[in-house]
């Protein structure tokens, strides 16, 4: 059952609206998909759906504490949900692993993935919990511009899955790990001026009504230089 429509950043970018982080509310919950990522936390929910282009469906999730499953691009049908943005995607937040798969499930057994795409595949419900052998710890281009709390909290956390016995690969340990990010080192500011030529004619649209009611943010985003 559909309960209602929570809270977005503008336009589903980077222009807060007001949502506050259940855990702490002096801190971000994280966007664009701010407001389902505070109704899960805070258990008014126990799922509810984002989209992401760069980290609209994950970003929220660790910044409110709940799952976030970010599916592969096409794999859930948008249909009725006026993004029109080429790389974006449905994505689930909830309060379980296990509900968080059986959204996703139920939404492509009902309408299937986009036009073109092959859809989500795989069971009918979550499988069993299975622990890696092996993950890739990628730095990417943000990783010079995270604080040096957030780096000794994930450096832990990498500690703690070593202890456990899980591989950690990284770029230091495995040449194709430093290529991988050195392939994908524009892909943000790439992706940014691609969302900003495919949002021309919303935000136009909007901004000829009046421009008072745009952020400066998006405002400037019109004004930059298109791919």
């Amino acid at each position: 059952m559909i309960v209602g429509k929570t809270v977005t950043t503008e336009f589903a970018a980077t222009e807060p609206r007001g949502t506050k982080n259940p855990h702490d509310l002096s801190r971000t919950p994280g966007g664009s998909s701010s407001g389902s990522a505070a109704a899960v936390a805070s258990g008014m929910l126990s799922t509810a759906l984002g989209t992401q282009v760069i980290g609209s469906t994950i970003r929220p999730g660790s910044y409110c504490g709940c799952v976030a499953f970010k599916v592969s691009l096409g794999a859930l049908n948008r249909g009725g949900s006026y993004d029109g943005l080429s790389q974006s995607c449905t994505g689930v937040l909830a309060t379980t692993l296990e509900d968080a798969w059986q959204v996703a499930y139920e939404i492509a057994a009902r309408v299937g993935g986009d036009p073109g795409y092959p859809g989500l595949y795989g069971p009918a419900s979550a499988p069993a919990a299975r622990k890696p052998q092996r993950i890739v710890f990628l730095e990417t281009s943000g990783w010079a511009a995270a604080s040096p709390a957030a780096k000794e909290a994930m450096a832990n956390a990498l500690a703690r899955l070593k202890a456990t016995g899980v591989e950690v690969v990284t770029r230091q340990s495995h040449a194709k790990v430093a290529a991988v990010e050195a392939a994908i080192i524009d892909a943000r500011p790439l992706s940014m001026r691609i969302n900003g030529w495919e949002s021309r004619w919303p935000l136009n649209t909007y901004r000829e009504r009046d421009a008072t009611k745009i952020s400066r943010v998006m405002l400037d985003r019109l004004s930059k230089p298109r791919p």
